[in-house]
């Protein structure tokens, strides 16, 4: 569902981050790209985007890299995906391009697919970074036990 390269980056970075056992080590992005199995200078570029929008802190120097700037448990999905790209879209736009397009003057799949645009922002606005890390923790300690 997310449309481009730079926000599937930031959401795997983030989460990572936050499913870090030590949260104010700065980790680099490259070792972030090397976990992820991502190209580290995008990665990098969006990493930047993000201290931009001071979803991360970064440090230079031996020992440099990011951190997270906020509290995990405060910093919705949606904060991150918005540091990296519009995500107003998903709450305007029409699904099918149509410029003009509203409860109004509906295109064919309005009625379909405004439910689930509104659960789909409901969802990012209300998952935290910590909501991530969790989940990827679990699923790594599940694919680790075979299940």
């Amino acid at each position: 569902m997310l449309t481009t390269d730079s926000a599937k980056y930031a959401v795997r970075a983030i989460a990572n981050m936050a499913a870090r056992e030590d949260l104010s080590r700065p980790v680099s992005a490259a070792e972030i790209a090397d976990n992820e199995d991502l190209p580290q200078y995008y990665l990098a570029k969006v990493m930047q985007d993000l201290v931009r929008a001071r979803v991360l802190k970064s440090t230079r120097g031996r020992g440099g890299g990011f951190i997270l700037a906020g509290d995990p448990d405060k910093t919705s999905v949606m904060t991150v995906l918005n540091a990296v790209e519009d995500m107003s879209r998903f709450e305007h736009d029409c699904v099918l391009g149509l410029n003009s397009c509203n409860d109004d003057a509906a295109c064919p799949a309005h009625d379909m697919w405004k439910p689930v645009r509104i659960a789909l922002v409901k969802t990012l606005r209300e998952m935290t970074v910590a909501d991530l890390a969790t989940e990827m923790n679990r699923k790594k300690a599940a694919h680790a036990l075979g299940h």
